[in-house]
């Protein structure tokens, strides 16, 4: 089964953006979490619905973008991944108590920049955006 990951995107003062944000695709097994994700273009509205689909189209159709270790919770070792390994830079991704979600500015922690665009060496293929697909993830062993 894939799960998931949301990541909305806050301004400097924690007000929601309705632009922007981040969906992580998980799955996993007794030893291994598979990863990968979606990245909603500042440009764009976010949407979970969408968000879901290119994420888990994109594990399902190229496999997983990195395998992790497994630790317990699987959310928060896949949100401290997704923090430290998607951008140039790491960000910090922090849960909203209040609103129940969690919230980044997607601002380097290194420097006063903002990560909006996703690290180098993610392939290609890994920027299309593939409709999600019914079937079991090909390098996973939960489905």
């Amino acid at each position: 089964m894939v799960k998931f990951v949301h990541v909305r995107q806050i301004d400097d003062k924690g007000n929601l953006l309705t632009n922007g944000g981040l969906t992580v695709a998980y799955t996993a097994t007794l030893k291994d979490i598979m990863v990968s994700h979606a990245q909603c273009s500042y440009l764009d509205n976010f949407n979970y619905r969408v968000g879901r689909q290119i994420a888990a189209g994109r594990l399902r159709k190229y496999g997983a973008e990195e395998v992790l270790e497994r630790k317990d919770p699987l959310s928060r070792a896949v949100l401290d991944w997704a923090a430290k390994e998607i951008f140039f830079t790491p960000i910090e991704i922090k849960w909203n108590e209040v609103h129940k979600r969690w919230e980044s500015t997607f601002e380097s922690l290194e420097a006063n920049t903002f990560e909006l665009e996703p690290r180098k060496g993610v392939p290609a293929a890994a920027n299309e955006v593939i409709p999600d697909v019914e079937g079991p993830c090909k390098d996973c062993a939960i489905v």
